[in-house]
C-alpha cells in the first residue's frame, strides 16, 4: 500500500513538473531559442572572424616576404592595411636602392622619378603621426638620404634634425645616425679633389715621347745605353764584360784582366 502511494505521488509531481513545463516554454520558449540561435551564432561568427584574420596576417607577411621591388611594396600596402607602415618603410628603401643602381649604370633619365617614389613613400610614414615614433623616425633619414641624392642639402638638414629630434634619449641608435648624416654633409656638399690617376706610361700625361728614349722608360738615355743594356741596370751603360768576351780581347776597350780579382790568373 504504501509502494503504490508512493508511485502515485510521483506520477502527480511528474505531471505537476510536465505542466508547470509547458506553461514556462509557452511564456519563454521563444526567448530560450533566440538567445541560443544568438549566443551559438555569435561564437561561431567569433571563430571565423579570428581565423580570417589569423589568414590575413599570414597572406600579409607572406606578400611582403616576397616583394623584391618599389611598385610591389606600395601594391601590397594597399592591399593590406595591417603591415603597410612597414610595406611603405621598405618601398621607399627600395626605391632608393634602385635610384642607386641606375646611376651606376648610367640610366640618369630614371633616377629622378625613383627618387620621387621613394619621397613619397617614406612621406606617408612622416605623415601618419598613429605610427610608431620608430617607423616614423626611420621614415625621416631615408627622406634625407633622398634629398641628398638629389643635392638639396638644406632639405636633407631639416630632415635629419626632425629625426634626431624625435629620436631623444629613447631611440639612441637613431638619434645617432641622424647626428652622423648631418655632420657628413659639408663633405658632400664640398668633397676633397683628388689628383689624376698616374698612368704607367708616361706618355699618356699628353707629352711627346722622347725620341732619345730608347728603352721606352720616360727617361732620356744615358750616352752608350742601349735597350739591350746591363739586365740588372737597364738604363745604364754597356760595360765590357769582366768575364772576357770581345771587349776583353779588344786593347781599344781599355779593359786589364789584370785589375780584375784574379783575372790574371
Amino acid at each position: 500500500m504504501d509502494s503504490k502511494k508512493r508511485h502515485e505521488l510521483e506520477s502527480n509531481d511528474l505531471r505537476e513538473f510536465l505542466d508547470n513545463f509547458k506553461d514556462f516554454w509557452d511564456k519563454n520558449g521563444n526567448t530560450i531559442l533566440i538567445t541560443l540561435i544568438v549566443v551559438v551564432g555569435g561564437y561561431t561568427a567569433w571563430n571565423f572572424y579570428k581565423k580570417n584574420k589569423i589568414e590575413k596576417n599570414e597572406s600579409a607577411v607572406m606578400a611582403l616576404s616576397e616583394a623584391t621591388n618599389g611598385a610591389y611594396l606600395m601594391s601590397v600596402a594597399e592591399e593590406h592595411p595591417s603591415v603597410r607602415h612597414i610595406a611603405w618603410q621598405r618601398a621607399g628603401d627600395a626605391y632608393l636602392e634602385e635610384a642607386r643602381a641606375a646611376a651606376v649604370k648610367g640610366e640618369d633619365a630614371d633616377v629622378p622619378k625613383l627618387l620621387d617614389s621613394a619621397a613619397a613613400a617614406y612621406q606617408r610614414v612622416v605623415d601618419d603621426e598613429g605610427f610608431a615614433a620608430e617607423f616614423r623616425i626611420n621614415a625621416m633619414l631615408g627622406l634625407a638620404t633622398t634629398s641628398e641624392m638629389r643635392g638639396e642639402w638644406d632639405k636633407a638638414k631639416g630632415f635629419y634634425d626632425r629625426a634626431y629630434d624625435l629620436a631623444g634619449d629613447q631611440f639612441v641608435r637613431l638619434a645617432v645616425l641622424a647626428e652622423t648624416g648631418r655632420d657628413g654633409l659639408d663633405d658632400l656638399r664640398h668633397p676633397i679633389p683628388f689628383g689624376p690617376e698616374i698612368p704607367d706610361n708616361p706618355a699618356d700625361f699628353g707629352t711627346p715621347a722622347d725620341p732619345n728614349d730608347l728603352t721606352g722608360d720616360g727617361i732620356p738615355d744615358l750616352p752608350g745605353e742601349t735597350p739591350g743594356g746591363d739586365p740588372l741596370f737597364p738604363n745604364g751603360p754597356v760595360l765590357p764584360d769582366p768575364l772576357g768576351g770581345d771587349d776583353a780581347e779588344d786593347p781599344a776597350s781599355g779593359f786589364d784582366p789584370l785589375l780584375v780579382p784574379g783575372g790574371g790568373e
